[in-house]
């Protein structure tokens, strides 16, 4: 999405949101476009378009930030893609438990990529095979739907995090010196 895209995009918000924009200014408006231009940089201005629509249509008071964009922005490419919701993660990994006894091998092996990586060793499913079934589907449930997000977020920031950005990361945590446990310059 380039800034003339971002310009045509505000302009949306503006006008459902006359109100708020009301007292904007000339250099927020400029920070607001760099912004957007840069977090939006790699989107299509159609999809970030469409998404703005459906938020403006189910969102009340304040316009939509960023954060609600790109989440909109997630859903509808999630949709597109006919990418599994979290509730049907679920129930794959549910039937996977299911046979994890015996056959817990063979059924990690079919689990999808963010699935492997929330049970992380085919063993784990043996273990929720073993479990009494109330357990599994109370405390397992509620716990899967609290990590599969994170889990699907980690694997969003390293799908769209350019490595440049990556190697510094990894760079600057590693120039970090090494703490030893109990240890801080503020201890007195």
């Amino acid at each position: 999405m380039n800034k003339s895209e971002v310009i045509r995009a505000l302009a949306l918000l503006r006008v459902a949101y006359p109100n708020f924009y009301a007292r904007v200014n000339g250099q927020d408006v400029e920070l607001t476009v760099e912004l957007w231009s840069n977090v939006f940089e790699k989107d299509d201005a159609r999809v970030v378009t469409f998404a703005l629509e459906k938020l403006i249509t189910q969102h009340t008071g304040y316009p939509p930030d960023i954060a609600a964009v790109r989440r909109k922005i997630d859903e509808i490419t999630l949709a597109a893609l006919n990418e599994p919701t979290n509730e049907d993660l679920w129930n794959k990994l549910a039937r996977a438990a299911s046979n994890g006894y015996y056959g817990c091998y063979e059924e990690f092996k079919r689990l999808p990529p963010v699935l492997k990586r929330y049970v992380g060793v085919p063993e784990t499913l043996r273990e929720f095979a073993q479990m009494p079934e109330s357990t599994f589907h109370t405390v397992v449930k509620g716990q899967f739907f609290k990590q599969i997000e994170n889990l699907r977020e980690r694997e969003h920031f390293s799908a769209t995090t350019p490595d440049s950005v990556k190697a510094l990361l990894t760079s600057s945590y590693r120039a970090l010196p090494d703490a030893k446990i109990g240890e801080s310059k503020y201890d007195v």
